[in-house]
Order: structure tokens, then C-alpha cells, then sequence
């Protein structure tokens, strides 16, 4: 058995990740493809890592969560309509509802949906985050990993200091220091010394281009 750092929410993610997108892949297929990310990311993981045993072990509740899913649908997920706001589960703000209007129109024109989902994150998103695209695209890329989450078995993964961090990179455009991330807690032993996990979140990085893409045309 290849013994390594523990298996954390971020490695469950990357699994749910590969299993969601490959679901006829079999454990063996996606512990390969799980180790080729995670040594790429990190050489010094001992070789083989993550062993056999701690895929098995997981695949069982994560294929589980995503067959119930999938005949079960979750009603956030379901289109969002301007009725939606009055519903206290979903968490909209109503001093939200111009900024999810026009995340729902820029939606249509791209012929995308917009879900109640995505506009929750709109929600708690609208005042940082102003231009539209942008708005849309973060919202957008926030439910998908909020949704891995969930089929990962992990209620409240975009709630930690490391996505903060993130974020934080993302919108600035300001580089982390791994002097920073260690101050806020946001290195794990399978992501590497500096903290740069950007297999979960490519759309950090596409986040920055919008921003720096806007700020070319107003400049």
C-alpha cells in the first residue's frame, strides 16, 4: 500500500471531479488518472500515491451520490425565475434581483441556462463583483464546484481560508506568497509548497483574463 498524505476534501473533490465527467471509468482508471494530476502537481509524493485502498474506499459513497443525483434531481438546480426570489430557502437577497436579471439575460444571449443555483451565487456575489461576464463566468464555475462537492460528500468546501485565498488571487490579480498562504492555513501536502491547486479551480485563472481583458478595453 503506497503511504502518503492523508486523503483530504480537495483529493475527494478531484475523484468526484474525474467520476462525474468519466462515469464508466473504473476505480483502477481513475486512481491513475488521480496520481498523474496530484505527482504532477507534487513530485516528492511517494509513488503509487493514492493507493488502491483509499480509492475503494471512497468510490462506493461518491458513485452513490451521483446516481441519486441523477434520479433524484435537486430543485436549486431547476431554472431560476423571478419567483424564486420569494422563496427564504434559496437565499437570494432581493437587493440582488438587478444584478440576477442581467446575469440572466447575459445567460440567454449566450443561450445558457441560468439556474437557482448560479443565481444564489450571483446573490452573494453582485456587490464585489460588478461587470456582468464576470459575474456570470465566477457564479457559473462556483455551482459546478459547489455540485462536485456535494456528490464528494462535503457540505461546505468553498467555506474554507485556501478559497478564500483563491478568490482573493483571483480578483486582485495579486500573486500568493507561500509566506501567505501558510499564514492563512492554505497549503495542503498534496498541492505542493506553494499551494497552487488549479486542477479544482481553472476558473481562478479565467476570472483574472476577464478582469484583465476589461480592464484593456477601459484603459
Amino acid at each position: 500500500m503506497a503511504k502518503g498524505p492523508k486523503i483530504t476534501d480537495e483529493l475527494k473533490m478531484l475523484i468526484a471531479k474525474l467520476h462525474d465527467e468519466h462515469p464508466k471509468w473504473t476505480n483502477e482508471r481513475i486512481r491513475f488518472e488521480v496520481s498523474i494530476i496530484v505527482h504532477k502537481k507534487n513530485s516528492s509524493l511517494p509513488k503509487g500515491w493514492p493507493s488502491k485502498f483509499a480509492i475503494d474506499r471512497i468510490m462506493p459513497s461518491i458513485r452513490e451520490r451521483a446516481k441519486r443525483s441523477k434520479s433524484t434531481p435537486n430543485p436549486i438546480d431547476e431554472p431560476w425565475t423571478i419567483q424564486s426570489m420569494g422563496s427564504s430557502k434559496y437565499h437570494i437577497p432581493p437587493e440582488a434581483l438587478p444584478s440576477v436579471l442581467q446575469v440572466w439575460f447575459f445567460a440567454k444571449q449566450k443561450r445558457r441556462k441560468l439556474s437557482i443555483r448560479v443565481a444564489r451565487w450571483v446573490g452573494r456575489l453582485y456587490s464585489a463583483i460588478t461587470d456582468i461576464e464576470a459575474l456570470f463566468y465566477y457564479s457559473y464555475k462556483a455551482s459546478i464546484v459547489e455540485t462536485i462537492a456535494e456528490k464528494a460528500g462535503i457540505e461546505d468546501f468553498l467555506g474554507t481560508e485556501a478559497v478564500n485565498l483563491r478568490v482573493f488571487s483571483a480578483m486582485t490579480g495579486h500573486v500568493i506568497t507561500s509566506e501567505e498562504a501558510k499564514m492563512v492555513g492554505a497549503i495542503s501536502a498534496e498541492i505542493g509548497p506553494k499551494g497552487e491547486d488549479l486542477y479544482l479551480f481553472p476558473w481562478a485563472k479565467g476570472i483574472l483574463e476577464l478582469t484583465r481583458q476589461r480592464d484593456t478595453r477601459t484603459g
